[in-house]
């Protein structure tokens, strides 16, 4: 029995966003970037403390998945970007010595 190949068309719209993603000044200034940090969680959380980072700091940052984890690159000072990075993920008030163990 012989197999049939799906035949792939190319669709316009998708060249067209192809072409403009390949000429995004966007993803390609953070090409050969660094990574400052790797951050564990939900995208809506990563998302929101790498956009808090990058306007406290004013250092430009991206971030992507990597493993399941955030990689967080940054175009400017790392000791700083992580620094701000840092400051921005969400903290509990819950301490441990708050716990009873008993």
């Amino acid at each position: 029995m012989k197999t049939k190949r799906l035949k792939l068309t190319t669709c316009p719209e998708f060249d067209a966003l192809e072409k403009r993603i390949q000429n995004s000044t966007m993803g390609n200034r953070f090409l050969g970037c660094s990574y400052v940090a790797i951050i564990g969680g939900p995208a809506v959380v990563i998302e929101a403390i790498v956009r808090k980072a990058e306007r406290t700091s004013g250092i430009p940052m991206d971030w992507h998945y990597l493993g399941g984890r955030g990689g967080v690159c940054a175009l400017g000072d790392r000791k700083i970007a992580r620094e701000a990075l840092w400051l921005a993920m969400p903290r509990s008030d819950l301490a441990t010595e708050d716990w009873n163990h008993d």
